[in-house]
Order: C-alpha cells, then structure tokens, then sequence
C-alpha cells in the first residue's frame, strides 16, 4: 500500500469474481457525498427562494415638530434580530430622505430592527421594536426636534380664544430653506442646492372668525376677527390680524381695536429671525386721567440660532408703550440658552422680563392681547420684573422630567379686580376700569421672591399629553379683611398695597393637553391651584400663571355636509369657571362687594372658517 500500489479484494460468487479498488471506493463516497448535498440543496432552495422573494418594505416621512418635512435627513436601519443568522455581522442600512421628506427600504430581510433618523441641527430620534414580517408592508414616520423643541416641556402660550388661526405657518426648516448635500452626476461629485434652487409655491390661507363673550378685561362682547396668513415663495411668512369688537352693554363709545401683523425668515443656515407689530386701541376702557380709555404699542423681534447640534440660544426683546392720558414705555428683553450634552439630557437658562414674551415660540400667534399696565397716583404703569432660571430636565422616553431653580423681581405688579365701582370712585381712584365687564386692574406693590419648579410631561395616547406641575414661590395675598372700605379709599390706597404683602406660597397643576386622533378635538384643560388668598399667581412667568383654577380651552372641527363650509371650527374658552379665589376688600357703597381675584372668570365662544 505504501509503495503506491493498489490494493484488490476479490469477490467470488455466482461464477464472477469482482475486483474493487481503493480510489473505486473513494469515488464512490464523493458521489454519494455530492448526491447527499444536492439532495439537500433541492430541498432547501424553494424555501429560500421563498423567502427571499417575499421581502418586507419599509418607508416613510422624516418631519420636524411643526410637521414639515425633512429633506436630506439621514435614517438607519439597525437589525436587532432576524432570520438571517450574519445580521450581527452586517452594517446598518442607510437611506437619505428626497426633497418631500420620504424614505424607503425596498428589500429587507424579515425580523427585529431599530430605526434611527437625524439631521443637522436636530436632535436624532429613535424607534425601538420595528418587527417586520415576510411580504409585508410597514410605514413609520419619524419627528425630529430641535433643543428649543425638546426643552418646550410645558406649553408656556397665553390661552387665545382664536388661538387656532394665529398659528404661524413656519416652513423655514422644510426642503425649501435647507441646504441639502446630495449626489450630482456620474461622478459622485457632491453638490449644494439651496433654497435659492429650490422654490415653493407660495401658499394663502384665510380665517374668519366670530366670538361673544362674558368677563374678562378688555375682552368681552362680540368680537369679529380677520386673519391672512401667507407664506412667500422663498419660504418666509407673513400673517395680518384685525380683532373689531363692537360697543357692549349701554356705553356709547366707540369699538375697540386690536391689529397686529408678524414676519419670519431665515438669516442664514441656522439663525431665524421673527418680528411683530402691534396697535390696540380700547376707547371703552375708564381710568381717572383721560376720558379716551386706553392704546397701546408693541413691537417683538427675536432670533433663534442653532449653534451646534448641542447648544442653542433664543434671544429678543419687546418695545412696549402705553397711552392712558400720559405715556409710558419699557423695553423687555430676554435669554435663553439650551445645552444638550446627552441624547437625554437638557440643561437650560433663561433670563426674562416680559411674562408674554419669553422665546421665539411665544411668537406663534400674534394675539398679543392687552398690555399688563396700570394708573397709580397721575401715571401710567407698566408691568416688569427679571426673571432668572436654571432647569435640569431628563428624557423618558417621549415624555420629560423637569426641575427648576428660579429668582424673580417683580416691578408694578398689575392686580385684577372685579365688582360695580360707581363713576366718582373711578374717576378719583387708581384704576383702570371696564364697566362692561365689570372689571378692573390696579397696581401694587413690587415684590421679589425664589423658588423652585418640578414637573413631569408624559403622554397618555396619541398626541394627548398629561402635565403635572408645582412650585413654590412668592405672591401678593391680603391681609386681613378692610370690611369697612369704600372704593374710593381703595383706589387711594394702591400704592401702599391696598391690604396686600408679599408671602411665601406653593402652587400645583394638573393638565391635559393636545389633540384627540378619533374625534380631532383640540383640547387644552388644567386645573390650577394655590391658596385663595393670594390674589397673584405663583411662579408669574411660568406656564398656566394665567389660568387659576379651572380653565380649558377647546377647538372642535364641524363637519356637517351641506349645511356648514368646510374648515368650520367651534372654540370655547373659559377661565376660572367656578370663579375661586375671589377676596372681598370692600363696597361700593350699596352693599355690592369688590373683589381682588388671582383670574377673574371668563367665558368665550365662537365659531371659525378657514378658507
């Protein structure tokens, strides 16, 4: 054998004698080998074949927190688990958005995935448990937020009972205004197209709206409101407001006025700028100066820059004036830096003076309402302060934990009132009055407190968020009760505080917020307390200051064929329903009380029409 010669066994039987040699063996066994694997390829192919001819499909839309679509964005998808055993092995598929924000995965194997997007300036978002099945087609959008977006934890908007017309239509982070890196050519050459390249059409939307209401300062009766919103063909836009609202009650003056008109643009790659004007006039409003009640003035702008992927800054200022017989104006600056050094993590810094105008965001409806402003002793006063804050917040998931550390110095703080004040009162006090609503405001005395704010924002289904807030703090509360005061002694009595001192207090909220998918109500519901006897708010310049106790708003799409048009809204808007937290101070002489209130209640409805 070893000397390279074959072996041979011989078979003798039935008369034959078989010679077999080792390679016949050998040869035998390859074949029966190669039979045993072809056998099994047979039967293995069709069900591969099956398989890989029934791939799962993945697609959908990158947008960002308003809803515009996010061209260029970047989206991975991260097998987890499948069947296909050297998925660990295999790199993340990739795809870039198109210019309408769509992406797709054509071909992939069934199994578990994870799905990453991010774009410059955004914050990545992730999607856990993306289980795709043979043959099937999955379609996930993904939302991508900015550090302004994810610190807006709590809705900081003053309520608006035609909030939903005044929303801003931004489009200056969709495919029209961002540079977009792309593939060019056969070459791969990399080229920039910019908005100058790429033009949208511009786009007119239209609303009027009509709403009665009961309460509220400077804001009951019937009000007719006329909104135009456009959006210009380089992405910038512009919208025009006009509130009438005619004379209420038996008071022969003429009606009042709001009109108000905003622009934004974008500076550059990551700066926008935004700006506001507004003029009001409330010729029904009765102080002791002048008879011509009371205008205003205001104007807004503010920028905001996204430095680097990590840290941001919001920066503006207001130019307040007011004309009660004399004139009075302050400007109002504020601050805020947002700094992300984790996925999770938000560390903000704010500093304000205005409570109205606190970021960019508080831009979004251009309803500016009536000036917190004042008459004390011959002069007109207009509310200030500064406001600084210091926030630690944590992601959990889609919703946030919060707390904060703040200081504020609070200058001419405006006091709402309400009750019967007779003509002479008014005429010798410091108010500034409106009989039709029975209401009025007087200023106190300035105060400075601390305090500190927790809260956590969790959503609860859909685009429905629950908010659970508190805070501790300072405010104006009374003092005793002057029984024996008359109106006339009150109005004298402002500026040495009326009864009322600065005390330490602690307030709480619940809320909900957001929008119901089944019925597409908007819906805007919190209850928030803090001890009756302070007669202002708890923490002034954080959300829902303005809505003591029970107050909601709701927006409710009308769709009734043939009877009502299209884009019909109903809107209902009540503050302090059950009316708490009034304090008696004193009477008008007929045994009629007047009343210190933290939010007076107020009702309001009306109906919209979008065109």
């Amino acid at each position: 054998m070893r000397d390279g010669r074959q072996a041979r066994i011989h078979f003798s039987g039935a008369g034959q004698t078989h010679r077999v040699t080792c390679a016949a063996v050998k040869q035998n066994r390859i074949q029966s080998a190669g039979l045993i694997t072809a056998l099994l390829l047979t039967l293995t192919m069709p069900l591969c074949a099956q398989q890989m001819a029934s791939p799962a499909i993945l697609s959908g839309i990158v947008r960002d927190g308003r809803g515009a679509p996010q061209a260029g964005a970047l989206v991975q998808l991260l097998a987890v688990r499948s069947q296909n055993s050297f998925d660990s092995m295999m790199s993340p598929a990739v795809a870039f958005t198109d210019n309408h924000g769509r992406y797709v995965f054509a071909r992939v194997l069934p199994g578990e995935y994870a799905l990453h997007a991010s774009a410059a300036l955004f914050l990545p978002a992730l999607r856990d448990n993306v289980r795709l099945a043979a043959g099937t087609r999955t379609v996930i959008n993904m939302t991508l937020s900015t550090l302004f977006e994810a610190s807006e934890w709590l809705p900081a908007e003053r309520r608006r009972a035609d909030e939903p017309g005044d929303d801003w239509k931004w489009t200056l982070r969709s495919t029209v205004n961002r540079p977009l890196m792309r593939l060019a050519g056969h070459n791969d050459a990399l080229s920039l197209s910019t908005s100058a390249s790429e033009r949208s059409m511009p786009q007119t939307q239209a609303r009027v709206a009509m709403t009665n209401g009961d309460g509220g300062f400077a804001a009951g009766g019937m009000h007719n409101i006329f909104t135009v919103d456009r959006v210009l063909d380089d992405g910038s836009g512009v919208i025009l407001r006009a509130d009438l609202a005619a004379a209420q009650g038996g008071h022969p003056v003429p009606p009042s006025a709001d009109l108000s008109a905003g622009y934004e643009r974008r500076i550059n790659y990551n700066t926008t700028a935004r700006m506001v004007t507004a003029f009001s006039s409330h010729p029904e409003l009765v102080n002791s100066i002048t008879p011509g009640g009371m205008q205003s003035m205001l104007v807004e702008s503010a920028e905001q820059m996204q430095l680097t992927d990590a840290l941001g800054m919001d920066v503006g200022a207001a130019l307040t004036g007011v004309q009660i017989g004399n004139n009075a104006a302050v400007m109002q600056p504020f601050l805020k830096v947002v700094v992300s050094p984790m996925e999770s993590i938000l560390v903000t810094y704010r500093i304000a003076t205005a409570r109205n105008f606190q970021d960019s965001e508080d831009m979004n409806t251009i309803d500016m309402g009536t000036p917190d402003a004042g008459v004390a002793q011959g002069h007109v006063r207009i509310q200030n302060g500064m406001h600084q804050e210091a926030s630690l917040g944590k992601r959990t998931g889609r919703g946030l934990v919060q707390a904060a550390w703040y200081h504020d110095r609070i200058v001419n703080p405006i006091v709402n009132g309400g009750g019967i004040i007779n003509t002479a009162a008014l005429m010798t006090g410091n108010y500034v009055a409106d009989p039709a609503t029975d209401s009025f405001r007087i200023v106190g005395a300035n105060y400075h407190g601390s305090g500190v704010n927790l809260s956590v924002n969790e959503p609860l289904c859909g685009a429905l968020w629950a908010i659970l807030d508190y805070s501790t703090g300072t405010a104006l509360a009374l003092q005793g009760q002057p029984a024996a005061m008359d109106v006339a002694t009150l109005g004298e009595m402002t500026l040495q505080n009326a009864g009322m001192s600065a005390v330490r207090s602690e307030t709480a909220t619940a809320a909900l917020r957001g929008r119901i998918a089944k019925t597409n109500t908007h819906l805007r519901a919190a209850y928030r307390w803090q001890p009756q006897h302070t007669v202002t708010a708890v923490n002034p310049y954080h959300a829902f200051s303005d809505q003591a106790y029970l107050s909601f708003f709701v927006r409710q799409p009308l769709h009734v064929h043939g009877i009502l048009p299209r884009g019909t809204e109903a809107t209902v808007d009540v503050t302090n329903l059950l009316a708490q937290g009034y304090q008696p101070v004193a009477t008008d002489g007929e045994g009629n009380a007047i009343y210190f209130a933290q939010a007076e209640r107020a009702l309001e409805a009306g109906l919209s029409f979008t065109f």
